[in-house]
């Protein structure tokens, strides 16, 4: 309170009542609302209001939308989420706030990227920024902070990644009533860099477990 409200704020509040596993309601439509409204033309966030668009502040929003989307809340704010972080790549494959790319910048978008199962073109040169970046003694710049924000990017760039786009699922019928029998398919891709061996899918109501 005090202090007006900001995308980075608002998504890392969406992420952590998303752990609490709160039910999407007022709070969280409210705060969906405030990001749609502070969103960039062409996608993106900024930090704060009048502010350039910013990696940390879109990579935020879109690791919100990742985390609520299964609930139906944020779906439609992803593409311009996945778009604006895209849009701030650089050239050499890393990210990085005011154009030079940096170990912690280029980790969290590949963190939000691999999350939403964006292309390997946008992933893997972050992936190969990140490789060539690090320093003799293991760390990213001897940091502990940057070196495990690195280490968890890279896991999940670097193993299975199974998603299922919201897109690609259709029921049969479309509306059925309580207590029909309704035929539910839907796709699901490894957007990782590695193969995935068999694996069983369930199809839950609501929270699983």
């Amino acid at each position: 309170r005090g202090f007006a409200s900001d995308p980075i704020d608002t998504a890392l509040v969406l992420q952590a009542l998303r752990l609490t596993q709160l039910s999407a309601g007022p709070v969280v439509d409210s705060a969906f609302s405030s990001l749609s409204a502070s969103r960039l033309i062409g996608g993106g966030w900024p930090t704060v209001a009048s502010a350039d668009r910013s990696v940390a502040a879109t990579a935020e929003v879109l690791l919100a939308i990742q985390a609520w989307e299964p609930l139906g809340r944020g779906g439609s704010l992803k593409a311009d989420a996945i778009g604006g972080l895209i849009a701030l790549q650089n050239t050499d494959g890393g990210f990085g706030e005011g154009g030079a790319s940096s170990a912690y910048a280029t980790a969290l978008a590949l963190s939000a990227l691999t999350e939403a199962g964006a292309p390997s073109a946008q992933t893997q040169p972050a992936i190969a920024w990140l490789q060539s970046h690090q320093s003799q003694d293991g760390s990213w710049n001897g940091s502990v902070y940057e070196t495990s924000r690195v280490l968890a990017a890279l896991k999940g760039g670097l193993r299975p990644n199974l998603v299922v786009p919201p897109s690609s699922i259709s029921m049969e019928p479309v509306l059925p009533d309580e207590g029909d029998i309704a035929d539910v398919r839907a796709t699901i891709r490894n957007v990782g860099r590695v193969p995935t061996g068999p694996t069983r899918a369930a199809l839950f109501d609501g929270e699983p477990g």
